[in-house]
């Protein structure tokens, strides 16, 4: 919101207008590039996730041995 503000108030709406129409067209040519970040930062976060779930899992089998070790005791 405060670039938006700065470029009409400080720049000018021709300026405003002009950075617009930039956006847009980046945000055409680079879509593909885009998508395959998004793809890959999702991608990354999922087997991250598997993983952390994994340990998790193994921590609490691992923490359920102690406690029956400790309770036979």
């Amino acid at each position: 919101m405060h670039k938006v503000r700065f470029m009409i108030l400080e720049r000018g709406p021709l300026a405003f207008i002009q950075g617009v129409s930039k956006l847009v067209r980046d945000s055409l040519w680079e879509s593909s590039t885009t998508h395959g970040l998004v793809i890959t930062a999702v991608s990354e976060i999922s087997k991250r996730m598997m993983l952390l779930s994994d340990l998790q899992h193994r921590l609490a089998v691992a923490l359920g041995e102690v406690s029956q070790e400790c309770l036979i005791q």
